[in-house]
């Protein structure tokens, strides 16, 4: 399984049921990676710390704040294909928590 590791690439992957083994900062304005633990189904399916979900089912959530996008993934129907971008250049403007976040470093490498 490929990682994706150059910005503006999107990763796919396709859920088959919960728990999706992530979540989404809400610190941000976007909704950004802030966890996804070795081992967890996310962290499977290559879905990295820093990227940014930008749909759940075909539906777009790029613009959309993590609460909006979290939301959406409640309402998922499984199997659910999630489409992550790795965007560091947008991650670093979106901060609204002065970074102290004890994600923050990991998020922002």
């Amino acid at each position: 399984l490929g990682v994706v590791k150059s910005p503006g690439m999107e990763h796919s992957a396709t859920f088959a049921s919960g728990p999706f083994g992530f979540a989404l900062c809400h610190d941000l304005f976007l909704p950004f990676v802030c966890q996804a633990p070795e081992g967890g189904a996310a962290a499977r399916l290559g879905v990295r710390v820093g990227m940014r979900l930008v749909s759940i089912g075909g539906r777009s959530v790029a613009k959309d704040p993590p609460d909006f996008a979290i939301a959406a993934l409640k309402e998922a129907k499984f199997p659910v294909e999630l489409k992550f971008r790795l965007d560091p250049a947008s991650i670093t403007q979106q901060a609204t928590c002065g970074y102290g976040c004890e994600h923050w470093e990991v998020i922002k490498a």
